[in-house]
């Protein structure tokens, strides 16, 4: 997530997926409620990105992305 911590609007770049998948991004609250979700593409460098608005609230958040073979959990707060 860049910037971390984030203040109005953010991006999301994930690494180390297979090319040409498909990866589910997902934003959670603490509380499990999906926030946002997003199906993307995994560019020939193996990376996927999305880009998460200002619509978030203050507090913490997982961002998680899942393939079929990888799956990823970061932590992330929004001010």
């Amino acid at each position: 997530v860049f910037p971390h911590p984030v203040q109005g609007s953010a991006q999301v770049d994930v690494i180390g997926f297979p090319i040409s998948q498909q990866v589910t991004i997902r934003v959670e609250n603490l509380l499990g409620q999906i926030i946002m979700e997003q199906l993307v593409e995994v560019d020939r460098s193996g990376a996927a990105t999305l880009s998460v608005n200002s619509n978030l609230r203050a507090g913490t958040y997982l961002i998680k992305a899942h393939s079929q073979a990888v799956h990823l959990s970061r932590k992330f707060m929004v001010y």
